[in-house]
């Protein structure tokens, strides 16, 4: 996840690189985590800016609804493989978060 995103926080892209980041689970864990393997997967980790209720990071858990609308956060019952629930950047581009490491990326308009 660290090389898929070139320490950069995936919402806005500054550098996180010497600068408080944390990592992103679209499917929330819940408070007591969890020892699913499965919680792991590339496609649900994210690397954003901040903490929990800092940066990127503290956007994404403070507008939660707004958040499963733009696929930042997905429910633990959704039917869909999570590598088909693309993340919506402000710029306008969709990515597509993959098991193997990597991301595919839309332009808007494209």
């Amino acid at each position: 996840m660290l090389e898929r995103d070139r320490m950069r926080c995936i919402r806005c892209g500054v550098s996180v690189e010497h600068r408080p980041r944390s990592i992103h689970h679209r499917q929330p864990r819940g408070m007591g985590g969890t020892r699913l393997a499965s919680a792991h997967r590339l496609s649900l980790l994210v690397l954003v800016c901040g903490s929990g209720t800092t940066g990127c990071h503290g956007e994404i858990e403070s507008r939660r609804s707004h958040a499963r609308t733009l696929g930042w956060l997905i429910s633990k019952f959704e039917p869909a493989d999570p590598q088909t629930i693309p993340l919506h950047l402000d710029d306008g581009r969709r990515v597509w978060l993959l098991d193997d490491g990597t991301k595919t990326v839309e332009i808007a308009g494209a």
